[in-house]
């Protein structure tokens, strides 16, 4: 008997790989990890925690923790493409909760987070900002992507197109980090299991292949 094999993910382009539930990425304990691709040692900061529901995932209080990456040229799109996706699980959206920032100190930039209030998926990027129109329902986990693509910003949940912004901004800083945006407190919390980072744009159909091929875990 043949056993047929799912969507595969995407991997052109694929410079940031973060997967809580893949043992070389994090062992379960301990305050680094390490991405997928590149190698890149992260840090685990103010007591993020683990949980091995769905495969495993990082905890975030909501307090003051986050993970963050050291300083690399690879975040530092400037004004080219881009693609960050990850999986996000929200505990209270009646708060800004972040998933994804990466700062200058002139708050140039990138914060993808939870709109406080309704939940809805959040971009801010320079000096737009995208508000999206798909609940984010609490403790269910979503599947969160923002491209960038010849200067329009894009947001997608599970998949799906919400909304879209100029976005002519260049990206300068390369710093990342997970779950918290300081010195804003816009801190996760809920838990972040994968996040992914393309120097390119996906397509619509290559961001619905990611998360054909990942949902399993959480849906």
């Amino acid at each position: 008997m043949s056993v047929k094999a799912g969507p595969k993910i995407v991997k052109e382009g694929l410079i940031f790989d973060l997967d809580a539930a893949v043992s070389r990425s994090y062992s379960g304990s301990g305050l680094t990890a390490n991405t997928l691709v590149g190698g890149i040692g992260i840090t685990l900061v103010n007591g993020v925690g683990f949980t091995s529901t769905n495969n495993g995932s990082f905890i975030f209080d909501g307090s003051n923790d986050y993970i963050i990456t050291p300083y690399d040229p690879v975040f530092a799109f400037g004004l080219n493409d881009f693609t960050i996706s990850g999986w996000f699980k929200s505990s209270d959206k009646s708060r800004y909760s972040c998933i994804l920032s990466s700062l200058d100190s002139g708050d140039n930039g990138i914060i993808l987070y939870s709109n406080a209030g309704n939940g809805f998926l959040r971009t801010w990027i320079g000096n737009n900002l995208l508000i999206g129109t798909i609940d984010i329902t609490n403790n269910l986990w979503s599947y969160v992507t923002l491209k960038r693509s010849s200067g329009t910003a894009t947001q997608f949940v599970n998949g799906i197109q919400d909304v879209s912004s100029s976005s002519a901004v260049s990206i300068i800083n390369n710093n990342v980090k997970i779950g918290g945006v300081p010195p804003y407190n816009y801190y996760c919390l809920g838990n972040i299991s994968q996040i992914k980072i393309y120097n390119r744009a996906l397509s619509q159909q290559e961001i619905l292949q990611n998360y054909n091929a990942t949902k399993g875990r959480y849906i």
